[in-house]
Formats: C-alpha cells, structure tokens, sequence
C-alpha cells in the first residue's frame, strides 16, 4: 500500500512537472514568436526605408525635402520597432543600421541641396538677352566625346544600384554639361541625348530651363526654325515663370530662331506676363523687322584678315533691315563688310601667254590708279575670310578703294580657269566706325545704287582692273606656261 501511494505522488508529481513544462515550452514559443515578429517589423520598415531613395532615383519623383521627410519618418518607425525588440530581447539591437540610414537620409538631404544650387541657367547670360557664357559654350565643346559617354554610362548604372553614397557623390553640373554636349555634337544623336536628359531628370527634382534650350538647339541645327513651332506651342500651353519665357526667348534669338522667339514674346505681352524693358524692346525689334534678320557673325575684321559676309548676296530689303535691328537691339555696330554684289569677268588667254602672279597684279594696278586716279585711289593684298551659313573660306584678293567712297570696297579675286582668266569682282559694303544709323543707310544705298558718285566709282574701278589686267596680259612674254607662276588655279569661291 505505501508503494502503491509512492508511486501515485510520483506520478502526479511528473504530470504536475509535465504541464508546467509545456506551459514553460510554450511560453518560451510564443516569446520567440514575437522576437521574430519584432525583426521582421523592423526588416519591413527598413525595407521601406530602401525603397523610398530607389523609387526616387528610377522613376518620377517628388522633391528632395519631401522625400527626406519620407525618410526621417521611416527612421522613427524603425527606432520604435528597435524599442519593441529590444524589449523582447535585448541582445537583438539594429541601432547601427538605424545610425547607418540616418546617415544615409542626411547625405540625402545634402545632395538635394546640391542639386538645387544648380543656376537657373549655365549657358545663357541672364543679364543680357541674346547672349550665352561663351566660357560655358568652350567647356562644353572641350569635352570628349568618349569621356561624355563614361559619364553618363557610369550615372545610370549608379542610380540602378544601391550605391547611395556613391550616387550622392554625382555632380549634377557636370550631368548638364553632358546634356549641352550631345545637343551641340556633330553628328547630333538623338539616343545619346534622349539618356543624358533622363540621367538628369533623375536627379533634378524640377525642369532646368537650359534643358529646354539644348533641345530646342539640336531641333533648330536638324530641321530648322520650322520644326521648333509645335515644341514652343507645347512649352507655352504648360506653365512658365517670366524668367523661364524670357531666358527661352533668349536663346531663341541666340540660335537665330527668330520667328519662334516672337511667338514666345507674343505670349508674353497677350497673356499679361511682365516683360522687362529689354524684352519690350526686343518684341518691338521684331515686329519692326528684326525677325527676318539673317545670322550674324561675332567677327571683326583686322590688319590681317578681312571678313566679309556673301550670303548677303542674296539678300532683299528685309534682310538689311533686319540685320541693322538685330545690330540695333545688340547694342553693336557692323564690325565686319557685306558683299552687296559680284559680278564675274573673262579674258581670254591662249597657251604662249604667261598668266602673271597676284604681287605682280597689284604693281600694275598701282601704277595704273596712280596714274588715272592719283592717291586717292589704293589697292592692297588682303588675307579674306569669306562667311556663309555653311561656314568659313580663306581666300587672297586685292582690295580696290577710294577715298572718295570709304564705304565702298571692290575686293578682286583672279584665277586662270582652261583658257580664260576669271575675274571676280565683290563689291563689298565697308562698315567703317561710322554710327549703325549710317551704316544702315550707306549699306542700304550701296545695295540698291541710290547715290550716283557711288555707282560711277563702282564701274569705273572694274573698269581699270579689267583694262589694266589686259594690258599685263599683253605685256607678258610668249612662253609656255608653269602653272607655278599663277597666283592660283583655283576658281572663285561661292
């Protein structure tokens, strides 16, 4: 019997222990259940903390301030989720991970900074309209192209990692530099734009109005002023600050987009946009006829080289005026001369005559304007640069002036072509440093021979060339000719 009862305590006693064990077990369980409940909580919140700067460098974003927020409310989740599982068990501590994103969220915030320090604009001068930072322009252009691509290629692959610190280290000014280069690459390439805009979207929070102008630059320099219409409808049916509509129009004039510009200017003055004194002005230039001016050139002639412009050969009306009011609004003078008019003269030559050199051109009609006309006619070897759209040629000539008309040059270009000698006459506009208002006039009565003496000096001086160069020929010795002698074997340019 006391066995019997021994044995019952025994057992009740290891029931007792059995149920107290499970009891133990399980609360151990569901203490362990609510530890790994606590740290997937946090791994969530950290996840989100991830997937806030993700999101903001690979899609549309919002701006930097608010997505720091984001961030800084993400840190606090996870600090309370910490606190809970800290809680359940205290050698579970992510309070460096926490230290590590709160880094991360300050460089963040920083790099927004950055990024918004970046000027309004980079490549047009802001205090005067139509003009760009040339400095800017020449950095631009001194960057390789293979360089360009590195910097793009190494953006994009940063900003589809998690390489934060990294990306934080990206210079949003060099980015643009990107972007103005492959706008102004020859030939353009509308991929390799098309990436570097979106690398740069990427990181700005807000629409950079030089990004505007570089594409309007490269769809000017592809298709001409026409393809700009629809882009600047769609640019001024979405909001613009004054600055915006006015640093566009800015650049407009600068890529000679006149027509464009004026739509932009139009807007401005018919939907109540203040404009400011020089934009006034500049609308008024181009109703005026400023908006049918031709390119200009940023060249001056010199001692050493004269420039002159022959696309103004084929020029009307509007387009001296609208190169004088561009000149006007500019604040400028012409600084280089107009080639109002040529005209091409042959002499005939057989193969005894030898074709004489341009220094031996220039004695002779020295001493044959010296002779006809006294001092106050000249004629002087000039190193010429001619100017088109397409460009720059070099050319010799010898420059035929009179003191009579300094507003009138004939410059000569002579080549032997089989067997004639072609003579090209230039009768060139010389702007001088006479005010605009006159050059203006004079050029405009050159191109259309409203002043009389003018157009008898005109004849009169081709017409001694011509006489004069007849009587070298006649003169020369009859002699098998060295091509060496002439003063060039190649035709007249343009």
């Amino acid at each position: 019997m006391p066995i019997l009862c021994t044995l019952s305590i025994i057992g009740v006693i290891c029931y007792v222990g059995f149920l107290i064990w499970k009891a133990i077990d399980k609360n151990i369980q569901e203490h362990n259940r609510k530890i790994e409940y606590a740290k997937e909580n946090f791994n969530n919140k950290k996840h989100i903390f991830d997937s806030i700067l993700s999101y903001f460098f690979n899609s549309s974003h919002g701006s930097y301030q608010n997505t720091y927020s984001s961030l800084k409310n993400s840190i606090s989740e996870m600090k309370t989720a910490n606190s809970d599982l800290k809680k359940l068990s205290p050698n579970d501590d992510y309070s460096g991970t926490i230290s590590s994103c709160s880094k991360l969220a300050d460089e963040f915030a920083a790099f927004g900074r950055r990024v918004n320090r970046l000027p309004y604009t980079c490549m047009m001068d802001s205090a005067n309209y139509g003009r760009i930072q040339k400095a800017y322009l020449d950095s631009v252009r001194s960057m390789s192209k293979s360089t360009v691509d590195i910097i793009i290629g190494n953006c994009k692959k940063l900003m589809s990692s998690s390489a934060y610190s990294q990306i934080f280290s990206i210079d949003i000014e060099s980015v643009l530099r990107c972007v103005w280069f492959y706008a102004t690459d020859k030939p353009y390439s509308a991929d390799s734009f098309k990436k570097a805009v979106d690398v740069f979207y990427r990181l700005s929070e807000k629409p950079h109005v030089d990004v505007t102008i570089a594409e309007l630059y490269a769809m000017k320099q592809m298709g001409g002023e026409d393809v700009l219409r629809d882009r600047i409808r769609d640019i001024l049916r979405s909001t613009h600050t004054a600055e915006e509509l006015t640093l566009i129009a800015s650049a407009l004039m600068w890529i000679n987009a006149y027509q464009a510009e004026y739509m932009v200017l139009q807007h401005m003055l018919s939907t109540g946009i203040q404009m400011s004194e020089k934009t006034q002005e500049r609308l008024h230039s181009l109703t005026n006829g400023g908006g049918k001016a031709p390119a200009g050139f940023n060249v001056a002639s010199n001692s050493s080289a004269m420039y002159f412009d022959v696309s103004a050969l084929a020029w009307k009306d509007d387009e001296y005026t609208g190169l004088f009011e561009n000149l006007a609004f500019q604040e400028k003078r012409l600084s280089y001369s107009l080639a109002v008019r040529d005209e091409d003269k042959n002499l005939f030559i057989t193969n005894s005559i030898s074709v004489p050199g341009t220094a031996k051109i220039l004695t002779k009609l020295s001493s044959v304007f010296a002779e006809e006309y006294g001092p106050g006619v000249s004629a002087e070897l000039k190193d010429c640069i001619a100017l088109s759209g397409s460009g720059e040629e070099k050319m010799e000539g010898i420059l035929v002036e009179s003191s009579e008309c300094k507003q009138m040059g004939i410059l000569v270009h002579v080549a032997r072509i089989g067997k004639k000698l072609s003579i090209k006459f230039y009768t060139l506009f010389m702007p001088g440093e006479t005010r605009l208002s006159d050059q203006k006039q004079q050029a405009l009565s050159l191109y259309k021979k409203l002043s009389p003496s003018v157009t008898i000096w005109e004849s009169s001086l081709k017409d001694t060339v011509l006489m004069a160069i007849q009587q070298l020929l006649n003169s020369e010795p009859q002699t098998t000719i060295d091509s060496s002698t002439a003063g060039t074997n190649d035709g007249p340019i343009f």
